[in-house]
């Protein structure tokens, strides 16, 4: 079982022929420097880091495929820089042969993930716990009447007792004098 995206082949691999592209990309011309080279190297690097996006996304089948969508993208966008690279004579035929062919791997294998989500966005123990929103605790913090205020000391305050501190429902202090008003009549009880 997959437990961090390190452990992804899609990722080794994208990371491998990201580090493969930088040494490449070393040898080129000075002048290429603001162009094709930042550009195959941002776009490579790109490739893994939104695979690693996308798994700590996959508890969301949508925002998971969003992600490997987009490192889908930059590898193909990395093969277009390739294409130029070849243009240019900056890489030779073979190489640029190869790194496409494993790019294509690269890219075959995002789009299995992303047409098998559901696998990999995993069980409902992945996601957040639903809240319960139990309503049985209503009349404890609400009181028998349904007033928005409750009184905070003893619910059964004897004559002698001063008279209970009475708070909102966001817990802030009333005047003493304060009166809860009672519901509407055509409130249903």
């Amino acid at each position: 079982m997959v437990t961090t995206f390190r452990e992804l082949r899609v990722y080794q691999a994208a990371r491998r022929l990201a580090g493969e592209i930088y040494g490449l990309s070393k040898e080129w011309p000075r002048e290429e420097r603001y162009s094709l080279t930042d550009q195959i190297r941002r776009s490579s690097r790109s490739v893994g880091a939104n695979v690693a996006e996308a798994w700590r996304k996959r508890r969301y089948p949508k925002h998971f495929v969003s992600k490997l969508t987009d490192a889908d993208a930059e590898a193909a966008e990395t093969q277009a820089w390739l294409d130029a690279a070849l243009d240019c004579g900056l890489i030779d035929a073979d190489t640029h042969a190869r790194l496409d062919r494993e790019y294509d791997q690269v890219l075959g294998s995002l789009v299995r993930m992303m047409r098998g989500a559901d696998r990999w966005c995993g069980p409902a123990t992945l996601r957040e716990p639903p809240i319960d929103y139990d309503t049985d605790d209503y009349d404890e913090f609400y009181g028998d009447d349904g007033f928005y205020d409750r009184p905070v000391n003893d619910p059964d305050p004897v004559a002698d007792d001063p008279p209970p501190l009475y708070v909102n429902e966001r817990g802030h202090p009333l005047d003493p004098s304060h009166t809860p008003i009672p519901p509407h009549p055509d409130t249903p009880q």
